[in-house]
């Protein structure tokens, strides 16, 4: 994703507001900023442009209410927003079609209320002059626009055959590729009476060709879901963290090992791959204590089975070593918040098969500033990973000054791999009832450019009053 904008979204007015997302984002601002409202709809969208679906605004670790809650409100003497939109801009590999190279696509979703949640009701996919509109409502996205640079078409398509229920509209949209591959095969008939297509001309364009529409398909491929390919396939969806995670135990018994928002599955994950998968354990287990031992929290991991099946009691044990000899091993719940609160995110920034997209509310959490800045230089190595995926993103919301100025002497440093252009950093400043977002660059020598005027006035406010000024 190279950019997400929003409008009459929570904080966000109806001036839309844009952000400019890196291989490295960071979110920062004042708390009820917004941070976590944009990253509920970084994960909305892939649902409603790659998954086909009705994004759910409560699934966790994000609950962000019914529709009121969500559109803006403009104050006691306006009016609430009768619909919202959120838009992402994502930039296709090279590998792609030729149509495609250089180019990027972009998404665009509105949201009106139904049944008191909000629902989408139209979606919109553009690249390069290309385009196509499908609305929402009961027709599960049979009805659409589409427009190439010769002319502009209206379509339809039958009648739905399922309708959304009341409180539950959840009906699947067509997938995109579906509905241009049947438009195609529809063209290329000899007669079209009778059929549940109809395309009606706009403004005076010519009547719709195979070729428009295969040039529409070409643009639009990297999204198609046949045989498994596109995005759908190549992406997963993007996984999301809480601020808060699991409560260490001091002894597991074998649970899901599906990843959640909180964590609760990273001691089965670690005790299953222990027994059944060696030598991906090891190289795990060795990059898990190279990050703890730099943060200075743990030099040594380790599952005690308790029993000889997998279905035996387990426990997930640390232990430090000292400048002669090697500390004992402790359970998790035996050393400290900060460790069982910072693994379930070095398990997902580190884990061979991890998410290509991660979104990171407050890594951070009760972890000592020094913690906090080796977080910061893992970050920086997961996305310059030259092994990693060329897809991985991590979005991290944050209030830790140690983690943006790790990640900004990590750009400086010329023995790292990241450069100016994989960090982004993005502000989030209050203006009256609504948030302005300002996105900061961080240029080769590790200096913020472009910032805004109040971006850090409280810190330099703090320094004014410790000197006595």
């Amino acid at each position: 994703m190279e950019s997400a904008t929003v409008r009459n979204y929570r904080c966000f007015g109806d001036n839309a507001q844009t952000a400019r997302l890196a291989p490295l984002t960071l979110f920062v601002g004042e708390n009820s900023s917004g941070k976590t409202s944009l990253m509920a709809m970084l994960r909305a969208l892939w649902d409603a442009a790659i998954d086909d679906r009705v994004p759910d605004f409560k699934e966790a670790p994000y609950d962000l209410g019914s529709f009121n809650e969500i559109a803006h409100h403009r104050g006691a003497r306006g009016s609430r927003a009768e619909s919202f939109e959120g838009r992402i801009e994502i930039r296709l590999p090279q590998r792609r079609s030729p149509s495609n190279n250089g180019r990027s696509l972009e998404f665009c979703v509105t949201f009106e209320e139904q049944w008191s949640a909000p629902a989408p009701v139209s979606r919109r996919y553009s690249c390069g002059g290309y385009w196509v509109t499908q609305f929402w409502h009961d027709s599960e996205g049979r009805q659409a626009e589409i427009g190439t640079p010769q002319g502009r078409w209206r379509m339809s398509r039958g009648r739905p055959s399922i309708d959304s229920q009341p409180g539950n509209p959840t009906v699947p949209i067509w997938p995109i590729d579906r509905l241009l591959f049947s438009l195609l095969m529809f063209l290329e008939r000899e007669t079209q009476e009778g059929d549940a297509f109809e395309v009606e001309a706009l403004e005076g364009s010519p009547d719709l060709t195979r070729n428009d529409v295969s040039e529409l398909n070409k643009r639009f491929q990297p999204l198609q879901h046949r045989f498994g390919r596109g995005l759908r396939a190549s992406t997963s969806r993007p996984f999301a963290t809480a601020p808060v995670r699991s409560q260490p135990e001091r002894t597991y018994d074998p649970r899901r090992s599906s990843a959640d928002a909180l964590g609760d599955y990273v001691p089965t994950y670690l005790a299953q791959l222990s027994q059944r998968d060696t030598q991906a354990w090891s190289a795990l287990k060795t990059r898990l204590e190279e990050f703890g031992h730099d943060a200075g929290l743990f030099d040594e991991i380790r599952v005690r089975h308790l029993g000889k099946t997998d279905v035996d009691p387990f426990q997930v044990q640390v232990r430090k070593f000292g400048s002669r000899t090697k500390g004992p091993f402790r359970s998790l719940v035996d050393v400290g918040y900060g460790i069982s609160q910072v693994l379930p995110v070095a398990l997902e920034l580190l884990r061979a098969d991890g998410p290509n997209t991660l979104l990171l509310q407050q890594p951070e959490v009760h972890l000592h500033p020094s913690a906090q800045a080796s977080l910061g230089t893992l970050l920086c190595e997961v996305v310059a990973n030259p092994r990693a995926s060329a897809n991985r993103q991590l979005i991290v919301e944050t209030h830790s000054d140690y983690i943006i100025d790790r990640v900004r002497m990590a750009v400086a440093d010329p023995t790292q791999a990241i450069r100016p252009d994989d960090v982004s950093l993005v502000y989030f400043e209050r203006s009256g009832l609504e948030v302005l977002l300002h996105s900061i660059s961080v240029d080769e020598f590790g200096n913020v450019v472009d910032a805004p005027p109040g971006y850090r006035q409280f810190f330099l406010d703090e320094i004014q009053r410790s000197v006595g000024f």
